[in-house]
């Protein structure tokens, strides 16, 4: 600031104290110098004595001119040997010199001088040896230097040197070896070195050395080994190295080299070791190279280089083995440089480099803790650097590389072995390799896919060709199906597409005939009645199409088979003497339907274990000795219906399933004449279609439907004639709707949907000992009934026992007394007390007034005392309704969560998406409380200008 400006506005300040200043002037009264004393004018600091004649001030002292220019000197204060608190001198423009001063020796708080126009030196401290906390030189327009400061030994805290226009280099700290808390040395027009701080040898906090335009080296920091916290060298015009810095062997966190337009090199960290959290090196412009960080081993956080215009490779960080955070290579023409790295803690990002063409220096890299993304990159020809790359710990995403022609070679797939991405043996995340033109290899992936037999070790979602609609990657690597392609250009290929085989002749045969083939295209028949071997066909590692094995009266395994995909369906049917069907276990998913029919002697689905996904349909039906499904353990997904069917009376459970959690399609679980319960379906949360259990002679619960919360066509038990207990279905709550759309129609427009042409509805018929449906009462809208149910469709109930026999005999005889609503939206509140001024009450709920942030709101869920005899049997749900009052899309995610103690135990998370000025619904299922001292509320991310409508509860007993 111009010190004309500066004048201008102390003299605004002061003029209205001058008053009081001519009220004080001539006083001459002993200070009490065990208090804080404060002295504005000339005549307070030429009359100031203590009482008794004292040299110590033991609280703060403070002189501060009061009117413009009227303080002169400090020579009252000549006597004086100590302050034992803070010494501040501020905004004294007309003093000149402190040379009086010089009798002090020790501050014991803060020592700071600022806001001064005329003070050249400060000498007058050259007595000083201790300052017991931060030492502050700041704003002093004509400072020329603080030689004053030569007997100074110790700083208790921070030393901050700011805005001295006129100072051309610190000298007067040469004793100083230690600064305990932050080093700031900025803004300081003509300061030329900083060679008084050659006896430096540690900074407990911060170093900062920012916007000090003269400077063009930190020689004086030549002893300097340690910095606690942050090294920040910012926005120094001249800085060109940095070879003061030659001791310096630890940062514990960050070194941050930012916008320092003549740095050309680093040669000056030669001794740097470690970084214990970034290194940041950004817009640098005659940066040319790093090879001062030939010692640095480690970097605990991230590492970011970029907008360095002239520096063109990493030579100089060799010995780097390990990046604890993220990196990111942008704008890069070559990574030379990073041969050592051998592992990144966090996310490594190779984007927008237009110039480079391989990554072979990461040669040693074997590890990724988050994400790895290759884009933008349009020259990078493979990524066979990656080679020793075992495991990344997030997603792996590679695209929009146009010269990317391969991800390395599978094993025996051409004479290059081990590179690319052929190490590559887990991913915690997605796998999503698409819009790289050239690629037509995607052999590298061959390992973590699982080929050629084993299950795929991509914990999430694998794309490879296909992102939103859009083909990508070269021929052989396109598609939605290309997981598929990729297998089928690793195998060799059969001559034939479709292949059917009907005698054992033709299978024993097979591989003369044929070769050493390992994929069919198309369809595998095997189908012959005097097939008793399939060791001809051992070589075959994949079907494309259809794999049917049926017919057979003598086959009795299929151990022989290394099969370990289908395209297509797999039929294993009608083969009379089939006891197993292990031989299936490099199966690990299936693409259409799985049909396991009349095989009368198998007795298990072991063959199985490993299969974890089904495309199409599963249906296991009528084999008449199976009684153990336990081979299923590992399916989690079935993409159609799930129909068990007819099979005899040794199948006594569904033990196997519970690794199962979604049917898209139906779940028919029919004429089992020996089942007895269905527990192995109680985690399926997920039902695409209809739910019927029929005609299971020794089914007496269906606890296995627990964990279902809609059915969205219709639920069907009929003729279960040993069915006694449906308490599981107490969780449902719609049956026949889509719960999003239809839980906002009113009960009127549900009940006028209801149709007797429509199948869609509620059957619970001809169930002869099933007496208690107290669990359907609430479904039904207990206790008035229709049309407060949550049933769209027919509901037929008829032919059970008496108490099950009609609705009206369930909802008469249920206990459930559903009582008043006991919340209102009202009672929301932010989570964040200093946020709740943004929450805007309104009727009955809460809106948030921010325009563009979302605040984290509670609403706790009150809950009536309850006599002994009703604990046991609560139930209760909320029901949410929430505007969004804006004009743009938007989404509200809520939880509803359950606590013990304090503890959380629980939690069901509801996510609404809005359409501009759209109300909706999230309405969470019935609960039993797992404690009569549960407490329950209900969490959410409320965005901007949306509100909480009404909150409500519904208790049930």
């Amino acid at each position: 600031m111009p010190i004309v400006l500066v004048i201008l506005q102390y003299r605004a300040i002061k003029a209205g104290l001058f008053a009081l200043l001519m009220v004080f002037a001539n006083c001459n009264l002993a200070a009490d110098c065990t208090l804080d004393i404060l002295l504005t004018s000339q005549a307070e600091i030429d009359d100031f004595t203590c009482d008794a004649g004292g040299t110590v001030v033991s609280g703060n002292l403070a002189i501060d001119d009061v009117v413009e220019y009227e303080i002169q000197n400090v020579n009252g204060l000549s006597e004086l040997t100590r302050v034992d608190g803070d010494f501040i001198l501020r905004n004294n423009n007309g003093l000149r010199t402190i040379e009086s001063l010089v009798g002090i020796l020790e501050v014991g708080g803060d020592l700071i001088i600022e806001d001064h126009l005329q003070l050249r030196n400060i000498d007058g401290l050259s007595g000083l040896t201790t300052i017991g906390n931060a030492l502050v030189l700041r704003t002093n327009y004509g400072l020329q230097n603080i030689n004053g400061l030569s007997s100074l030994i110790s700083i208790g805290n921070d030393l901050i040197i700011q805005e001295n226009d006129v100072l051309q280099n610190v000298n007067g700290l040469n004793l100083i070896e230690t600064i305990v808390a932050d080093l700031v040395i900025r803004d300081n027009s003509l300061l030329d070195n900083v060679d008084g701080l050659e006896a430096l040898t540690s900074i407990g906090r911060d170093f900062i050395f920012r916007n000090n335009p003269a400077p063009d080296n930190l020689a004086g920091l030549s002893a300097l080994e340690t910095v606690g916290r942050d090294f920040i060298i910012l926005d120094n015009y001249k800085l060109n190295n940095l070879d003061g810095l030659s001791s310096l062997k630890s940062i514990i966190r960050n070194l941050d080299i930012q916008f320092n337009p003549a740095l050309a090199n680093f040669d000056g960290l030669l001794a740097l070791e470690n970084i214990g959290q970034d290194l940041i090196i950004i817009r640098n412009q005659a940066l040319e190279k790093l090879d001062g960080l030939v010692a640095l081993t480690t970097i605990g956080r991230d590492l970011v280089i970029k907008n360095n215009e002239i520096l063109k490779s990493l030579v100089g960080v060799n010995a780097l083995t390990s990046i604890g955070g993220d990196f990111s290579l942008l704008e890069f023409p070559d990574i030379v440089g990073l041969s050592s790295l051998s592992s990144i803690g966090g996310n490594f990002y190779i984007f927008d480099n237009p110039k480079l063409t391989d990554i072979d220096e990461l040669s040693s890299l074997s590890s990724i803790g988050g994400d790895l993304y290759i884009y933008a990159n349009p020259k990078l020809k493979n990524v066979d650097g990656l080679a020793a790359l075992s495991s990344v710990g997030g997603n792996v995403h590679i695209y929009d590389n146009d010269e990317l022609t391969n991800l390395g070679n599978r094993n025996g797939e051409t004479l290059a072995q081990n590179n690319g991405l052929s190490g590559l043996e887990t991913i915690a995340g997605d796998l999503h390799v698409y819009n790289n033109y050239a690629l037509n290899s995607c052999g590298g992936l061959a390992p973590v896919l699982g080929f050629p037999s084993l299950p795929p070790q991509v914990a999430g979602d694998v794309r490879i060709g296909i992102e939103g609609g859009l083909v990508g990657n070269g021929f052989g690597v396109y598609g939605s199906n290309s997981i598929d392609q990729c297998f089928s250009r690793w195998a060799v290929h059969c001559a034939d597409s479709n292949i059917k085989l009907d005698k054992q002749a033709e299978i024993d045969a097979f591989q003369a005939n044929y070769g050493a083939c390992e994929r069919i295209s198309d369809t595998l028949w095997v189908i012959g009645n005097d097939v008793t071997d399939l060791s001809g066909l051992s070589n075959i590692t994949s079907v494309g199409g259809d794999l049917i094995i049926g017919n057979s009266l003598l086959l009795n395994d299929l151990t022989a088979l290394n099969i370990n995909r289908v395209g297509g369906g797999l039929t294993i049917q009608s083969n009379q003497s089939l006891s197993s069907l292990e031989g299936l276990e490099e199966v690990v998913s299936v693409k259409k339907g799985l049909r396991i029919y009349n095989n009368i002697r198998l007795t298990n689905v072991n063959g199985l274990s490993n299969l974890v996904l089904v495309g199409g349909y599963l249906s296991i039906l009528s084999n008449d000795t199976i009684k153990d499904l336990s081979g299923f353990g590992s399916l989690v997904s079935i993409g159609g219906d799930l129909n068990i069917e007819s099979n005899g009376i040794s199948l006594s459970n569904l033990n196997g399933f519970e690794s199962l959690i979604q049917v898209n399609g139906g779940i028919n679980i029919e004429s089992n004449f020996g089942l007895q319960n269905i527990d192995g379906l109680s985690n399926v949360s997920f039902a695409g279609d209809y739910v019927a259990v029929l005609n299971n002679l020794l089914l007496t619960d269906v606890d296995g439907l627990s964990g279902l919360a809609h059915v969205p066509n219709y639920l069907s038990l009929q003729r279960n004639p040993s069915l006694t207990d449906i308490t599981a279905l107490l969780g449902l709550i719609t049956v026949g709707q889509n719960n999003a759309e239809e839980n906002v129609k009113t009960r009127l427009e549900r009940t006028l949907d209801r149709s007797t042409n429509s199948i869609s509805g509620l059957y619970v018929k001809d169930n002869e000992k099933l007496s208690e449906c107290e669990s359907l009462s609430l479904l039904l809208g207990a206790p008035q009934g229709p049309p407060h149910d949550s049933v769209r469709g027919i509901i037929d109930i008829e032919s059970n026992q008496l108490g099950c026999s009609s609705m009206e005999e369930v909802l008469d005889f249920s206990n459930y007394v559903e009582r008043e609503n006991l919340n209102h939206a009202s009672t929301c509140k932010a989570e964040s007390p200093r946020e709740s001024f943004k929450l805007l009450s309104q009727e009955g709920g809460v809106l948030n007034t921010e325009i563009n942030r979302s605040i984290n709101i509670i609403c706790p869920i009150a809950r009536a005392s309850l006599s002994s005899p009703f604990i046991d049997t609560e139930v209760f749900a909320v029901k949410l309704r929430a505007k969004n009052h804006s004009s743009k899309t938007s989404s509200l995610n809520c939880e509803y969560n359950e606590y013990v103690a304090r503890s959380k135990i629980n939690g069901v998370a509801n996510e609404l998406d809005f359409q501009p000025s759209q109300i909706k619904e999230a309405f969470w299922r019935f609960l039993k409380p797992s404690s009569s001292l549960s407490s329950f509320s209900v969490t959410c991310l409320l965005p901007a200008q949306i509100s909480i409508v009404s909150l409500k509860t519904f208790f049930a007993y």
